[in-house]
């Protein structure tokens, strides 16, 4: 197995798999408390002891394809919508507050001699494959962090989601107000990784770049 294929199936697991199994079980169990089940923790235990070999494969496809579409919605709501439009959070990820004066000036410098055209905040993709192309190994480094924040920020939508979900049901059918706060504050937990673990990537690509080149 090659470095690219471990990185890859890290990816997928921290990426798809992990947040795709924790939506099916967070929406198992706001279902169990819709239905008025009293102990929803022994219910999800005999759910899942009596799975059989092809149900408990099942779900780790579904887990997986749920991953997926969870990924696309979180890219969009949170990095797309959210970071963009909230000045602290997208300042904590912009180019010039991750590096200091001086290293910024040397990269804009040199993005302007690579590609021939000032940078822009929307140019960070070309920064990317050029490190890709240029540094493998620091590019292959950057995908650890890649994993995990996109694991954040799906976890950081899908808490968000079953908080929604479980504000419904208060006063109607668990009014289990710790419940809630607890996934109120586990969406901003995971904002907070999502965050501090983009910039850790960022980082990286940017050190890649800037590595002298023959």
């Amino acid at each position: 197995m090659t470095i690219n294929s471990i990185k890859g199936t890290i990816y997928d697991l921290l990426g798809y798999f992990a947040p795709g199994l924790a939506a099916c079980i967070g929406g198992l169990l706001i279902f169990q408390q819709a239905n008025g089940t009293q102990d929803v923790f022994a219910a999800m235990r005999a759910v899942v002891k009596g799975l059989s070999v092809f149900e408990a494969f099942l779900v780790i496809v579904i887990s997986y394809v749920l991953g997926h579409a969870i990924a696309s919605a979180s890219s969009w709501l949170i990095e797309k919508k959210l970071v963009e439009h909230v000045k602290g959070l997208k300042d904590a990820v912009h180019v010039e507050n991750i590096l200091d004066s001086t290293h910024y000036e040397v990269f804009c410098r040199k993005y302007a001699t690579a590609f021939q055209a000032p940078y822009g905040s929307r140019d960070i993709r070309r920064v990317i494959c050029y490190v890709q192309a240029k540094q493998p190994a620091v590019y292959e480094t950057s995908m650890t962090f890649l994993a995990f924040y996109g694991m954040a920020r799906n976890l950081s939508l899908i808490s968000g989601a079953l908080c929604i979900a479980e504000a419904v049901l208060i006063g109607r059918i668990c009014e289990n107000l710790l419940i809630l706060a607890l996934l109120a504050v586990l969406s901003l937990i995971f904002l907070y990784e999502y965050i501090r673990f983009r910039k850790y990537y960022l980082d990286t690509i940017l050190s890649g770049f800037l590595i002298p080149t023959e």
